[in-house]
């Protein structure tokens, strides 16, 4: 019992405490001395202050809440009650105790003593809060990765549809110049508005087919992007089956900032065009 990892104490059914083996003492932090012979609610409150014990939420180990204490109450065992205390040397040990009613032999309404364990469990403590701390990181770095990728096949899109447009709005422009002459003014100049139309859309989706790369925080002005978004969805909301007129006063937040990534802004206008 001496050369064993796992405390061992032994109360009689009075609570005395008759019998703690050297390992119990190193996990506890306390001479054994101090714990033999212990029994008054009194005592153990002052050992239990003198490490610094406490619940897994932090607030302090009481008594009563010890197992070997509730076994002599409870007469039942009591399994996997943990405490955190201080260790002699700095830093905190993460002990498990358990307790377990002795009875008489051949009488199992007698109550003689209850044996209580002390399991060092600081280690598996720490690897699972390491552990905890990787998955964290792990669904940020998924997170992350996800919206790279969305972003990445934004960009991909935005790219490919800027091109096809290009090349689209190029031919149209020289079939309007050819038609110039043979066609009225009047229906050459709104196919010509049409395009110039398209045209700066392909502009913003050309600016949106950059690769963002690596978020960097400047400050950029908000009311660029709130213009460009309205030149966007306007149309959209004029035409529709019950129209709405959207009215900014774009001026008084002239000087509005906002510290954010450029690409990513531009990233935000690019979701408009969806």
């Amino acid at each position: 019992l001496h050369h064993v990892d796992l405390g061992i104490q032994l109360a009689d059914a009075d609570g005395r405490i008759a019998f703690v083996n050297p390992p119990a003492g190193r996990i506890l932090g306390l001479p054994v001395r101090l714990l033999i012979g212990a029994q008054s609610n009194k005592q153990f409150g002052q050992l239990l202050e003198q490490i610094d014990a406490r619940r897994p939420d932090g607030k302090p180990f009481r008594v009563h809440e010890l197992p070997f204490k509730r076994v002599l109450s409870e007469r039942v065992p009591v399994r996997g009650v943990w405490m955190e205390v201080k260790r002699a040397g700095g830093g905190r040990a993460n002990v498990e105790l358990s307790a377990t009613p002795l009875w008489e032999e051949g009488d199992s309404e007698t109550l003689v003593g209850v044996i209580q364990t002390f399991t060092d469990r600081s280690e598996l403590v720490e690897t699972s809060r390491a552990l905890t701390g990787a998955s964290k990181e792990v669904e940020r770095l998924q997170s992350a990765l996800g919206s790279a990728t969305r972003a990445r096949a934004l960009v991909q899109l935005a790219s490919a549809t800027s091109h096809s447009l290009s090349n689209a709005l190029n031919a149209l422009r020289l079939r309007l110049k050819l038609m110039r002459g043979e066609v009225e003014q009047e229906h050459l100049d709104e196919l010509d508005d049409t395009v110039g139309n398209l045209g700066e859309l392909v502009k913003r989706l050309q600016e949106f087919a950059v690769d963002p790369g690596q978020a960097q925080l400047t400050v950029c002005p908000i009311v660029p992007v709130v213009q460009q978004a309205l030149e966007v969805v306007g149309p959209r909301l004029r035409g529709d089956a019950h129209p709405l007129q959207v009215s900014l006063d774009l001026e008084a937040g002239a000087g509005l900032r906002v510290r954010a990534d450029a690409d990513m802004l531009r990233e935000l206008r690019g979701l408009v065009f969806e």
